[in-house]
Formats: structure tokens, C-alpha cells, sequence
């Protein structure tokens, strides 16, 4: 169970633990689980979008999508989510296009529109887990997560598809992995 805030993002998610049905004299006989490896902490290497509302004003006006803004889960919830503002249009879909091994390989993560009550634009959110990403390879080459967002879209459903990225002017965007 989870549950979301105004624009679907986790605020907070609920597990439930059932005691082990193993009696103790039987759980002393058995090896001990391996560790898991504890995912790393994740950090923008870019300054978020929202912070400069004139700035993202004007890259969407002139780019038609642009990443809102973008954090970190903790604990392995997600890898990071975020949300991402798109112009008008009769039909359209985003994607977050990334890779945690300097684009040898890289894994396409399809955002969800939702509510966002801006007139002229709409709101995609995106979350990403760690097994989507191959997460086990964060921190290695690369040292983090780079990732674009693509945003497709047509006038009507006649129409030819066009297609629109933000990279963050070609420099990608960048979160640090720090362990």
C-alpha cells in the first residue's frame, strides 16, 4: 500500500511483516541470508528547473517539455522520481530515457500524466525502481544515473508524431551516486 501526493509522487508506503513461521531452535540451524547491498544516495548534479520559474517558463515555450523537477527515493522505494511540464497537445507521451552505464545501455521509463491545473500545459510524473535502471551498476563508470526526457506528440490523431527532447541543453542530466 502507498500512498501519493498532489501529483502522484510516494509521500509514504506501507509494508506489512509476517513473523517468520520458522521456530527459533529450526532458524539457528540455517545459513545466514546475505546482506543486501544498500543502494547509494542519489543527487542532482544540476540545479533543480523549479527553483527558476522564468527559466523553465521560457525553455518550455521554447522546447515544448522540460523536467520540473527530480529526487531520490530513499531506502530502494524508487531510484528517483519526477515530474516533467509539457505544452498542449491532442495526444502525447513522455519517456525517461537513462542509463547508469554512460549510455551503453539504457532503459526507457514511460511517465503518467497527471492533474496539474496550469492552463496550456500538462504534468507527467515518472518514478523509476532500482531493477529497472540495473541499479547494481550505480556507482561504477559513470559514477550515477544520466537521463533525457523525450516527449512525443501530435495535433490530432490523423496526425504524424513529432518528437522533442530535454537534456538539459545536451549536457543530460546528471545524479551523483555517493555510498
Amino acid at each position: 500500500m502507498w500512498f501519493a501526493d498532489a501529483v502522484g509522487l510516494p509521500l509514504v508506503t506501507v509494508r506489512r511483516y509476517d513473523p517468520d513461521p520458522t521456530p527459533p531452535a529450526a532458524a539457528a540451524d540455517r545459513a545466514p541470508a546475505p546482506r543486501r547491498r544498500r543502494p547509494p544516495r542519489l543527487d542532482p548534479a544540476f540545479r533543480q528547473p523549479w527553483l527558476d520559474v522564468a527559466r523553465l517558463r521560457a525553455r518550455l515555450d521554447r522546447d515544448a517539455v522540460v523536467l520540473e523537477s527530480v529526487v531520490t527515493g530513499g531506502r530502494g522505494v524508487a531510484l528517483l522520481a519526477g515530474t516533467v511540464l509539457v505544452a498542449a497537445a491532442a495526444e502525447k507521451r513522455v519517456t525517461v530515457r537513462l542509463t547508469v552505464d554512460s549510455w551503453r545501455s539504457y532503459v526507457d521509463v514511460p511517465a503518467a500524466e497527471v492533474p496539474s491545473g496550469r492552463p496550456g500545459t500538462h504534468l507527467f510524473a515518472f518514478d523509476v525502481a532500482p531493477d529497472a535502471a540495473g541499479s547494481g551498476g550505480v556507482g561504477g563508470p559513470g559514477g550515477g544515473v544520466e537521463f533525457a526526457v523525450k516527449y512525443e506528440y501530435r495535433a490530432h490523431s490523423g496526425a504524424d508524431w513529432t518528437e522533442r527532447w530535454d537534456n538539459n541543453d545536451a549536457r543530460n542530466y546528471t545524479m551523483s551516486a555517493t555510498w
